[in-house]
């Protein structure tokens, strides 16, 4: 689910795809580190692994809320996964010697998961009109009649019931923004901010340099200000457009760095709450939030379906707003602890293992060769945790350990804030359509403290109750 969206099926000798110091050009930051190995000698690493995978999980009730970071940002985190990296043929099976993973993704903030390769190349995305639209892409024109049946808003039902258990896959950039319903809509927000600034009078070039500015800004001075901090995001900026960059040169990397994509960057997954409330009138009808999995396409949040439109976010359960202070839902405390429905991902014919979100994070990072957290913190000079860790455990325990060397739960550690904060500018000062590369004193209009809440609401999205009820199908 967030941050590793990995489909390809896992199974049969976990050592035949092993990379180790057999590396590609994957954009390593640390290749002369030796690879993380258990600390018992001979030991069989699959089940090393298996092992610090189920320490992980923990029932979801039971994780702390972190009330510096709301919901949303957890899957706007997976959107900007999902605009950096998109790794289609990796394989937790594929044969020795197959080493090195093939971004389809370019490495930038530039929203292509949106946008595809243009209005001339995916036509399909678009109006057709010539207006630089993109098309609002409904999961199976035709069939919304079905759809807007009230019961769809009902606690149970069946798939013979309710068309809305049906499989229809989103006609978008990337299909992995429809996994689930969170984050469908949350593109779906984008994509009105991208046609807003069209209705603005704006060409199809200059409405899609807007969008991306915009997000961007949000990028670095909201989202990753939370994760990493002001100061850490401050620091790395630097002065004049001119990052201060001590471990990622992105001159030198062709790709996103591994120990990013697989690592560092998969914080997310301690985030992710257990169920979710949509919206105050759906919330009410069912009687409790949506589990993020269920039996029952209707009774979860998995995405790959025609929402009705009594099934759209109000967007002050998930993001800070001033006249909904007190509806907001948090995500979870970032640390060493997953909640227990990412242990079975919905991956039918999956063995139990490979259906564990950690345990597929713990054998990708292994199976690439990546160092142990120890390692990456002697390397940089920080204070080390005591331990032999893989690099993604030891983010999490570093986020849960108290200042100086951690967030306390609240936002990344040293090694984590580093790593992702300088991936994140590296990337975007690299760019060079980006509004760092071309304006580095560019603010929105909005003013600098434009944030999130502010993009949604922008891109005309329902933000409090009385939004949803005039716009139930925005």
């Amino acid at each position: 689910m967030i941050f590793s969206s990995t489909v390809a099926r896992a199974g049969g000798e976990l050592r035949s795809f092993r990379v180790g110091a057999s590396r590609g050009n994957d954009g390593r930051l640390f290749g002369n580190l030796p690879d993380w190995q258990p600390a018992q000698k001979g030991a069989d690493v699959a089940e090393v692994l298996w092992d610090l995978s189920e320490a992980l999980y923990i029932d979801g009730a039971k994780l702390q809320p972190n009330k510096s970071i709301p919901a949303a940002y957890t899957y706007f985190g997976q959107l900007i996964n999902h605009d950096l990296t998109f790794n289609a043929t990796a394989s937790l099976e594929a044969p020795a010697g197959s080493a090195t993973l093939r971004n389809l993704r370019t490495p930038r903030f530039d929203l292509d998961c949106l946008y595809g390769r243009g209005p001339l190349d995916q036509p399909y995305l678009y109006d057709g009109a010539g207006s630089g639209r993109l098309v609002l892409g409904a999961n199976g024109r035709g069939e919304l009649d079905l759809l807007r049946s009230p019961v769809a808003t009902s606690a149970k039902s069946t798939v013979s019931e309710n068309p809305f258990n049906l499989r229809r896959p989103a006609i978008i950039g990337d299909p992995r923004n429809d996994e689930n319903i969170i984050l469908s809509q949350l593109h779906l927000a984008v994509l009105r901010f991208h046609n807003g600034q069209i209705d603005a009078g704006k060409d199809f070039e200059a409405a899609r340099r807007a969008t991306r500015w915009h997000y961007q800004w949000v990028a670095i001075h909201d989202f990753l200000e939370r994760l990493c901090g002001p100061g850490v995001v401050a620091q790395t900026l630097g002065v004049g457009g001119r990052p201060d960059l001590r471990v990622f040169d992105p001159r030198a990397h062709a790709a996103v760095p591994v120990e990013f994509s697989l690592a560092a960057y998969r914080f997310g997954h301690s985030m992710i709450r257990h169920e979710y409330g949509l919206s105050a009138a759906l919330l009410a009808a069912r009687g409790g939030p949506l589990p993020i999995f269920g039996e029952l396409a209707v009774d979860s949040l998995v995405g790959g379906r025609a929402l009705p439109p009594q099934w759209t976010i109000q967007w002050s359960f998930f993001v800070e707003h001033p006249q909904s202070p007190a509806e907001v839902q948090f995500s979870k405390t970032l640390g060493p602890q997953i909640s227990r429905p990412l242990r079975s991902l919905p991956m039918p014919g999956e063995k139990t293992r490979f259906r564990s979100l950690a345990f597929r994070t713990l054998l990708r990072g292994w199976q690439m060769g990546l160092p142990s957290g120890q390692d990456v913190a002697r390397r940089l000079a920080e204070p080390v945790i005591a331990g032999n860790d893989p690099l993604w455990i030891y983010v999490l325990r570093e986020a849960a350990e108290p200042a100086p060397i951690g967030g306390g739960g609240h936002r990344l550690g040293r090694i984590g804030a580093r790593l992702v904060a300088e991936v994140f500018i590296g990337l975007l000062a690299a760019d060079p359509d980006s509004y760092l590369a071309i304006d580095p004193n560019w603010t929105p209009a909005a003013g600098a403290a434009f944030g999130l809440t502010d993009f949604l609401a922008q891109a005309g999205a329902p933000m409090t109750q009385a939004d949803w009820k005039t716009r139930p199908g925005a």
